[in-house]
């Protein structure tokens, strides 16, 4: 309710009215109270000043790495055009991507500002433990508002992540089909079922649902790279090739072999028979099991830090040879070992617990001295970036072998199958240390 007084001055009697309406403009911070209807649900907080303000303030954040990503892709446009086969396209929508998704937000920051003067509640998902957590549009009060900025927002970020594929894949992706689809998938986005898109919370068939992450932020990581990283990083000072399938040097070529039988032994009794074996032998709870293995990670990581104080290497005539086969011999033998005991049902659970405890030291070890090898084989320096890929895309296969044979050999003979299996890829590691070279040439120590 308002009246006149003298013609020019208005007072507002409604006990609702607050600081921030735009009847009264005030400074952007300043929020009404929460709504009484609020309180009484115990929903206040969900629209208190902070909240609001802070809602908003994420919604705004973005520019700052799109800007900044932008303006990165900008300054070096020769070298992405040169990096995407001279095509500028690709160079214009790998720019406009982060930017593009930023202004996809920018409804989002609307309807907030509109539930922050109190027209409509800032959440009221009025549902108890039993029923559904998904936002049901039509509950708010603004439903249409809502349904339009998200409708915005969703379409405005997929337009932006396509534009950031097509640059970074190129126009012979997906047989040269990726424009036909990002296009078809606008279409159907953009006339589909609306109901995921005003939420953030996306649910599927009869799964339980997830909260969907806005290209935008995706700029956070991107932008940092570009603007901070050294782009001496990584680059070697002669040509290369596309693709390597070998070094040229034929010990990072044997070492990169025993790397891919090294972590395969491993990840084929622990990645899948392990868990299992600890579930259904031992009865282990799933908290139990994961807290056990997360353990298991990080001491691995504490004892391979300190390696190098317990194997110390000399440029001396077979000491490499001679440590090589001395570690990956000890972890074999004691594999064997624990794989036998396993079998005949020795002592089954403390076998298995202190087996995993001294094979993890060991297998840190041997692991250690192969990556002070890679570097120790390498005698020019600009083939250290070529040499250490090969020899981690060895470590990459064999840990996805060793996780396929894992499955598979637990389902064939239980956690002893799978044991002497590992025992048998860590007896080629062991044979083929017999081919390393006695002496490191590069100087490396």
């Amino acid at each position: 309710k308002i009246n006149q007084k003298n013609n020019s001055l208005f007072s507002i009697e409604n006990k609702w009215y607050s600081i921030g309406f735009p009847s009264n403009p005030s400074w952007g911070w300043n929020k009404a109270s929460p709504k009484t209807s609020l309180y009484d649900i115990n929903m206040a907080h969900t629209a208190n000043a902070f909240m609001l303000n802070l809602v908003e303030l994420v919604h705004w954040t973005p520019i700052i790495p799109a800007f900044l990503m932008a303006q990165s892709i900008l300054s070096n446009s020769d070298k992405w055009s040169h990096y995407f086969d001279n095509d500028e396209q690709r160079t214009l929508l790998f720019l406009l991507s982060p930017i593009i998704a930023f202004f996809g937000g920018l409804p989002g920051i609307m309807m907030h500002t509109y539930e922050g003067w109190q027209v409509a509640p800032f959440d009221s998902p009025l549902r108890g433990e039993a029923e559904d957590t998904n936002v049901v549009v039509s509950d708010k009060n603004n439903q249409w508002l809502r349904i339009v900025a998200y409708f915005f927002i969703f379409n405005m970020q997929y337009i932006g992540l396509q534009a950031f594929s097509y640059a970074i894949l190129g126009p012979t992706y997906f047989d040269g089909c990726l424009k036909m689809l990002s296009i078809l998938g606008f279409f159907i986005g953009y006339l589909g079922n609306q109901d995921y898109k005003a939420t953030f919370n996306f649910k599927w068939k009869n799964t339980a649902g997830g909260s969907t992450f806005p290209l935008a932020w995706i700029a956070v990581a991107l932008g940092a790279v570009l603007v901070f990283l050294d782009e001496s990083i990584g680059k070697s000072s002669k040509p290369l090739p596309r693709r390597i399938w070998a070094s040229t040097y034929p010990a990072v070529n044997k070492l990169s072999i025993a790397r891919f039988f090294l972590f395969g032994s491993r990840d084929i009794w622990f990645v899948v028979a392990l868990p299992i074996f600890l579930d259904e032998s031992l009865g282990w709870s799933f908290e139990g099991i994961g807290a056990f293995l997360a353990a298991w990670v990080i001491g691995y990581g504490i004892i391979q830090s300190g390696a190098p104080s317990v194997i110390r290497l000399k440029d001396a005539a077979g000491e490499i040879q001679a440590s090589t086969r001395l570690w990956s011999f000890t972890l074999m033998i004691f594999t064997i070992l624990l794989a036998v005991l396993v079998a005949f049902d020795i002592a089954k659970s403390f076998t298995v617990i202190v087996g995993l405890l001294l094979f993890g030291v060991l297998f840190a070890l041997n692991s250690s001295l192969h990556s002070y090898l890679i570097l120790a084989f390498t005698e020019d320096d600009s083939d250290v970036a070529v040499n250490v890929g090969l020899y981690y895309s060895a470590n990459a296969f064999g840990r996805l072998f060793g996780t396929l044979l894992s499955g598979l050999t637990y389902l064939w003979g239980g956690l002893s199958a799978a044991l002497f299996t590992c025992c048998g890829f860590l007896t080629v590691n062991w044979l083929i240390s017999f081919s390393f070279p006695k002496r490191i040439k590069s100087g490396f120590q």
